[in-house]
C-alpha cells in the first residue's frame, strides 16, 4: 500500500513538473510582453519580450 502511494505521488509530481516546464517555455518564448503580479500589484515576473 505504501509503495502505491509513493508511486502515485511521483506520477503526479512528474505530471505537474512537465506542465510547469511547458508553461515556462511558452512564457519565455512568446513575442508578447507578459507581466505577472501578485494580488498586491507587486511585479513577480516579466518575460523577455516585455520592454
Amino acid at each position: 500500500m505504501r509503495r502505491c502511494i509513493v508511486e502515485l505521488v511521483l506520477v503526479v509530481w512528474l505530471y505537474y513538473m512537465d506542465r510547469l516546464t511547458l508553461s515556462k517555455e511558452v512564457f519565455d518564448s512568446t513575442g508578447q510582453g507578459i507581466l505577472v503580479t501578485n494580488p498586491d500589484g507587486k511585479i513577480m515576473s516579466v518575460n523577455p519580450a516585455f520592454t
